[in-house]
């Protein structure tokens, strides 16, 4: 069962099927993960906008589990300012017990200086102690530069200082770790043909004490128009931690496709 209730500005996509999905299976350690913050946002038009979604998962018979996911999205549009926030969750039990529970909350805000540039504040809160994430604190201020601005492309670039605190369930004697960050991004969106649309988001976070210490993640897919409003959508996502846990791999790759419906 699945309940979407999005505002007439939000995202309006269902996706019909997922033929293929290369990804790790086991619930691997959280730690590293960056979370992409670029998309999920309609255009920045004046005043409120946002979407709402809610799943409800039931299996019984050889697999039984009730899951639970839920987000939101909110926007704000006034003169120079633009806030925006996020937030999601998820909560799995089987059996009786609970045996998956994450959530996600971003706030960012951008002021635009000039018709390009824009400053750019972020605070971030994440927990999935699942993955053994106990939870994630970031704090983050920098500037935003739209390179390119046009009809059929977008393109921007990103700077910012990231405060990190984290804490890691089973390791208690570690404590939490507090660490400085940097956090750059690009971001670029465009029809390449008048069928097939790219889309493109990477981040990399190095440790400014130590730049051998990075991390990073790229977003990527394309859009290829099938008929009337159906597209074939097939998106590549790689992952990479320069130092990640023990017996845990630096990279983790995932590609998929499938088809979106609009309306």
């Amino acid at each position: 069962m699945i309940a979407s209730i999005p505002t007439p500005r939000g995202a309006r996509s269902l996706c019909l099927a997922a033929v293929l999905s290369l990804a790790p299976g086991a619930a691997a350690p959280t730690e590293g993960q960056i979370i992409n913050t670029l998309r999920r946002w309609s255009d920045a038009e004046p005043g409120w906008s946002g979407d709402v979604e809610g799943t409800l998962a039931l299996a019984e018979g050889n697999t039984e589990y009730l899951e639970l996911t839920g987000g939101a999205n909110v926007q704000l549009v006034a003169e120079r300012h633009r806030l925006r926030g996020l937030g999601s969750g998820s909560l799995r039990r089987a059996s009786g017990e609970k045996i998956a529970e994450s959530i996600l909350a971003h706030v960012r805000h951008n002021y635009s200086l000039t018709a390009l540039v824009s400053t750019l504040v972020f605070v971030q809160y994440q927990a999935d102690p699942f993955r053994r994430l106990a939870r994630r604190t970031l704090l983050g201020a920098g500037a935003r530069l739209d390179v390119v601005r046009r009809e059929r492309w977008e393109a921007a670039l990103g700077l910012s200082y990231m405060y990190e605190g984290e804490e890691i369930t089973d390791d208690p004697d570690r404590g939490i770790e507090r660490e400085g960050r940097g956090s750059f991004f690009l971001s670029a969106i465009g029809d390449l043909t008048e069928t097939l649309r790219v889309d493109v988001s990477t981040f990399y976070q190095p440790l400014f004490s130590d730049f051998a210490d990075a991390r990073a993640y790229t977003a990527a897919s394309l859009r290829l128009d099938i008929v009337g409003e159906l597209d074939l959508i097939v998106r590549f996502d790689l992952t990479h931690d320069s130092r990640p846990p023990e017996d845990v791999e630096p990279t983790d790759i995932r590609l998929s496709t499938g088809l979106v419906f609009d309306f």
